[in-house]
């Protein structure tokens, strides 16, 4: 996690200063940085035993750490809104089926009971099961309607999350910057599905 990474880089700081220009302390720097590389992506940290020192600084190491803290929470996002679009689609279909054979019933209803004068005895029974089968249409659309309405709430605060992050990525140096491109290329990516998916 980033606290962790960022202890790491307190102590390895501290290593460099106290050990740094022996065989020992240079093994165990060298490991540090390893394990900084394979925690952060994209850090490429290096140690120079010459001149005892790192090729990036405290403050780009953290920048780094928390750009990719923020990037893995953006990526676990862009899931979780990609779920919910395709439970919105599921969702739709269900509806717009719902609806499709809730508008047939209800015509078959109404010329049922206009005949039904003539036809009373034998139609009561069809009349009644379709008067069932009207209010099980009408409990699964409305049930249908309700999940759209709450996906499309949740999506609508995934689009201002998704603004948020943008803005607050503004200042970063640029190597974050680059690397923000690319992970709001694929949040473009998400939005042309919703926009599929929304039109349904």
């Amino acid at each position: 996690n980033v606290t962790a990474q960022k202890d790491m880089v307190t102590h390895l700081e501290a290593l460099i200063a106290a050990q740094g220009g022996t065989e020992a302390g240079n093994k165990k720097i060298s490991d540090m940085v390893s394990r900084l590389n394979a925690e952060v992506p994209g850090l490429s940290l290096a140690y120079d035993e010459q001149t005892r020192s790192l090729n990036l600084t405290t403050d780009a190491i953290g920048e780094m750490i928390d750009a990719n803290q923020k990037a893995e929470e953006f990526d676990t996002h862009l899931e979780e809104r990609a779920e919910l679009l395709q439970q919105r689609a599921e969702a739709a279909a269900v509806a717009a089926e719902a609806d499709e054979m809730l508008a047939q019933a209800e015509g078959k209803l109404q010329t049922m009971y206009e005949d039904g004068t003539e036809i009373l005895g034998e139609a009561s029974y069809e009349y009644g099961q379709q008067q069932q089968n009207v209010a099980a249409l009408t409990e699964t659309y409305n049930e249908a309607a309700e999940a759209l309405a709450e996906i499309d709430d949740k999506l609508a605060e995934s689009q201002e999350y998704i603004e948020d992050y943008t803005i607050s990525q503004s200042g970063l140096s640029d190597s974050t910057l680059a690397y923000r491109d690319i992970l709001l290329a694929n949040a473009e990516a998400f939005g042309k599905d919703s926009d599929t998916y929304q039109n349904v």
